[in-house]
């Protein structure tokens, strides 16, 4: 007896082994675009956000030389606003309502580990002659040796530049 094998028309057939290395290969394909698409768009955002940064920044120290420039105030036989190309010195009035007080600004450029930036300085507040004299003269100090005041002065580096001139 002979057994014969008989395919049924509706009977389950299975992949070949070509048609299986076919698709693995065309998800590999979508993958590796996938993959080079959502790196792409992972380094637009970081630079996006780079420049976003760097736009918040130069906007904050805009802000702060209009109102230091907005506050600029004179008292009797001071200089207000002095400039000797190297750094910008200005009286301006305090900020807090409560407490009259003016204060001494300075604005320059310098180099440091992190590069040339616009780099501001600010005296505590003061009421007496004396006192905006000091703040005055530190400040042309500090814009020449940049060194560490004591007595509540602070040094902000604000932002990258290359040159700045006064007009």
């Amino acid at each position: 007896m002979k057994m014969q094998r008989t395919h049924r028309p509706g009977a389950p057939r299975g992949f070949t082994l070509i048609e299986l290395l076919v698709a693995i290969a065309v998800m590999a394909l979508l993958s590796l675009v996938s993959w080079r698409g959502l790196d792409s768009m992972s380094r637009a955002t970081t630079q996006n956000q780079q420049r976003a940064d760097a736009v918040l920044t130069l906007q904050a120290t805009l802000a702060q030389w209009g109102a230091d420039l907005d506050a600029a105030t004179a008292l009797a036989q001071t200089r207000p606003i002095d400039w000797d190309g190297r750094v910008l010195r200005l009286t301006r009035r305090s900020s807090d309502p409560t407490a009259p007080a003016v204060l001494v600004v300075a604005w320059t450029l310098r180099a440091g580990t992190d590069g040339v930036r616009w780099r501001r300085w600010q005296s505590p507040p003061f009421t007496t002659r004396g006192d905006w004299q000091q703040a005055w003269n530190l400040a042309a100090s500090w814009a020449q040796d940049g060194g560490a005041q004591p007595g509540g002065y602070t040094d902000v580096a604000l932002m990258p530049a290359d040159s700045w001139q006064l007009y």
